[in-house]
């Protein structure tokens, strides 16, 4: 499989199947992404179309010196999302949810969340937090991006990232485990 940076560099001399493939790489964490920072389902198969015809055309630009092409794309994406001023956060998916959290079928959790209705619960925790919160925990969940890509894609120092995910996994914690009577000893978002 080739690198990133090698397909970036066949779409600027001119290879279209190319920047198909990065499409296809990147097409389900983007959408996913969009999903749970918009509000407004209507927008997102527009606002998708518009990150890689924005990706597409502004390519040339890239430098793979300066930031991976992962985080050079989900630039795009927030400035995308910005665009169309509105960046709320839909339920993340159950499952992905789950896995990201890294907890173990074998504790019952899932079985736990299903027989509680925490899938309510899981949304009203998720849009409680603040707008910077859900754009930090989606870019970790959905777009799996470091602490340092989030922070470069933010505009905000590393640190101010690591606060706002530790708040927001305090605040699911708090909020969907104890209920469920679980200890804070679960393995969280790491």
């Amino acid at each position: 499989m080739l690198l990133d940076e090698s397909l970036v560099e066949k779409t600027k001399s001119g290879n279209k199947q190319a920047f198909e493939e990065l499409v296809r790489r990147y097409r389900d964490p983007v959408y996913f992404t969009i999903m749970h920072i918009t509000k407004d389902p209507q927008d997102i198969d527009d606002i998708f179309q518009e990150i890689f015809l924005a990706a597409f055309r502004s390519i040339n630009r890239y430098d793979p010196n300066r930031v991976r092409f992962r985080t050079w794309l989900f630039s795009i994406v927030k400035d995308r999302i910005d665009s169309y001023r509105r960046p709320k956060v839909q339920l993340i998916l159950m499952e992905e949810f789950l896995n990201e959290m890294n907890v173990s079928r074998r504790q019952g959790i899932g079985d736990s969340f299903a027989a509680a209705g925490t899938e309510q619960a899981l949304q009203s925790a998720i849009l409680s937090f603040s707008e910077e919160q859900r754009l930090c925990i989606t870019l970790k969940i959905i777009g799996g991006l470091s602490y340092e890509e989030i922070a470069k894609i933010a505009s905000i120092p590393v640190e101010t990232v690591k606060s706002r995910i530790s708040s927001a996994r305090k605040n699911l914690t708090k909020r969907i485990l104890y209920p469920l009577g679980r200890d804070a000893s679960c393995s969280v978002i790491k």
